[in-house]
């Protein structure tokens, strides 16, 4: 039973979602990789915080984490009182003139097809992978390494036609991956060794908890701060 309540709740949601979506047509950035998606979805909100932007809390990036962001909602969990709650204020999430103006979405993969599944329906404007792990996080679910970083690059399904993908030119598998992307696909790389913007000179601020670098960017070099992190 419980099984079957959830079927009904995500295709309930998941309609909603595709149909806000359609309606209010936002800027849609995903974001996928084995590490590094939840430090990077922040940061792309946080330079993009000049519009409206809305993000994925936390690490909402599953079959049910995707359209609650979408809609702007939290988890009912076990409760179908909070579900009716979560679907009704779903709907009138479709019809507010205030939907934000662009949508980070970080995507996450637990086993073979997740993402697949949600890019039959969330079309993306701009694509990013960040890198993998020699020894990947989460591949308890998956053949082996390969089935894993495969599913990553199913992100490239819900690209638009003439959109961005932007990837690690520092990780072979996130390069490998970017030369699977259709004619007519913009690309763009970064890292620290190579890419189209590269960041050098990285310095960790512990104390002010933020990290610095200096950028190259079509031959123009740019002061980076990102607060609230720490790390490369």
């Amino acid at each position: 039973m419980k099984s079957i309540f959830k079927q009904i709740i995500l295709s309930i949601i998941t309609f909603e979602a595709w149909l806000a979506l359609k309606i209010h047509k936002p800027i849609v950035i995903g974001i996928t990789g084995n590490i590094g998606k939840t430090t990077t979805k922040d940061n792309v909100a946080a330079a993009l915080a000049i519009m409206k932007v809305r993000e994925s809390k936390k690490s909402m990036n599953s079959d049910f984490g995707v359209p609650l962001t979408i809609l702007g909602e939290s988890s009912g969990w076990n409760s179908p009182l909070k579900w009716i709650k979560v679907i009704t204020k779903g709907l009138t999430c479709i019809l507010r003139r205030d939907y934000p103006k662009v949508l980070v979405l970080e995507i996450g993969a637990d086993k073979k097809g997740d993402i697949e599944s949600l890019m039959k329906w969330v079309r993306l404007d701009i694509g990013v992978i960040t890198q993998f792990a020699d020894v990947p996080v989460h591949i308890e679910n998956f053949k082996n390494r390969e089935e894993m970083v495969d599913e990553k690059a199913a992100i490239l399904k819900g690209l638009k036609k003439g959109g961005v993908f932007i990837y690690n030119a520092d990780c072979k598998d996130s390069s490998r991956i970017a030369e699977r992307a259709l004619d007519g696909t913009c690309l763009l790389s970064f890292g620290k060794r190579s890419g189209d913007c590269k960041a050098h000179a990285i310095i960790d601020d512990i104390k002010n908890k933020n990290v610095h670098a200096q950028v190259i960017y079509e031959d123009k070099n740019y002061n980076l701060i990102c607060n609230g992190v720490i790390g490369e």
